[in-house]
């Protein structure tokens, strides 16, 4: 056979394979279609599409941490930094080893929650007594610690770790009553102060009739005050106590700061309502734009990228699994990056964004491996 005949036959011969191939695929029922769309294609009652890339269905989640834990978080270096919370005890954990070690032999007993600085050195540790509250700062580096003082409402570290904001709620005076409508304006007071990590050198930067909020600190030139009330509304605020608004009047507020505090995602509406899904909305502070997503979901189980455009957000599948999807905020497309068969209480990112850590409704921590 002549060589150009024989080219000709072996093309028509692959090409018959191939189709017959695809017909056995079809009549067994095998699954051809991949996860693909927009952000759209949720409005035909469907699931959420991922876009593109197909789904690593093999990311179950790993467990990582077999005990309950606290505010687990990645240190510089790359660990996991996490408190027991049966025993408040640091811990440290190598994620190429699995090697756990405690940090030091002081515990935190009462230990609720953690603020942890941007090097991760320190942290200011909440405890609980009773109905009320305690904020203290622990160096991990040196042990030293120090009680920040009564009355603080909330609390934040500077982007480089130097300072704290903290909002201080002062308590009305004896003689005021507090059924009185107008006791606000006669006694009680809230004050944001700027201070240093261990409580000094305290400088008041705003003093307001508020009496709760909640303090952030998304660039190193702005602070970010939330208030609490039937609706929230976002400023930011600078040492100078000059307020902007950001955001205005809106219901069942959850936020989250992108790394470089430029753009803001947030989600309105109802919080763990059945029949009102909350609904993830992005501020761009530069354009001074702010855009549905046409998502329903909430902002504090999301994680910012590094690069200030994409997202990781944990959205309801049912009322016993979650899936996470990594959402595109510049041209709203979205991509099913895990389906971890669990609920979903907190998410965060690996350093090089390679993983997903997430702390399930048992309190223990777990990890997935993503694509890029």
């Amino acid at each position: 056979m002549k060589k150009g005949k024989f080219l000709t036959f072996l093309i028509i011969a692959l090409a018959f394979t191939a189709f017959l191939a695809g017909y056995v695929l079809v009549e067994m029922g095998a699954d051809t279609s991949s996860k693909t769309g927009t952000i759209l294609d949720r409005f035909d009652g469907q699931e959420p599409i991922a876009t593109n890339e197909e789904v690593p269905f093999n990311t179950a989640p790993m467990l990582l941490i077999d005990r309950p834990v606290i505010s687990a978080t990645v240190s510089s270096t790359g660990e996991i930094l996490y408190y027991a919370k049966d025993s408040g005890e640091l811990f440290e954990l190598d994620l190429e080893t699995k090697a756990e070690r405690s940090i030091s032999d002081r515990r935190f007993p009462n230990l609720i929650a953690v603020f942890w600085s941007p090097l991760k050195n320190s942290s200011i540790n909440v405890f609980s007594s009773g109905d009320s509250r305690s904020f203290k700062y622990y160096n991990i580096t040196t042990g030293e610690e120090s009680d920040l003082g009564p009355n603080i409402y909330s609390i934040a570290f500077s982007t480089n770790g130097q300072y704290l904001a903290y909002f201080y709620s002062e308590p009305p005076s004896s003689d005021v009553d507090p059924d009185d409508p107008d006791y606000i304006d006669r006694g009680a007071a809230g004050k944001v102060i700027i201070a240093q990590p261990d409580g000094s050198y305290k400088k008041t930067v705003l003093n307001t009739r508020l009496t709760n909020a909640i303090m952030g600190w998304p660039t190193a030139n702005s602070m970010s005050l939330t208030t609490l009330s039937h609706t929230s509304d976002v400023f930011l605020l600078n040492e100078a106590g000059s307020l902007r608004k950001v955001l205005d009047k809106k219901s069942g507020l959850r936020e989250l700061w992108s790394f470089s505090g430029n753009k803001l995602l947030f989600s309105i509406g109802s919080q763990g309502s059945s029949m009102s899904q909350p609904a993830l909305w992005l501020k761009d502070l530069a354009s001074e734009t702010e855009k549905s997503l046409a998502i329903t979901g909430d902002a504090s189980l999301c994680a910012w990228s590094i690069d200030d455009i994409s997202v990781f957000c944990v959205i309801s599948k049912s009322p016993s699994e979650d899936e996470i999807y990594a959402i595109n905020t510049n041209d709203g497309t979205m991509r099913l990056v895990a389906e971890p068969k669990m609920r979903v209480r907190r998410l965060f990112l690996s350093s090089t964004e390679n993983s997903l850590f997430l702390t399930g409704t048992d309190d223990k921590l777990y990890s997935i491996a993503i694509a890029k």
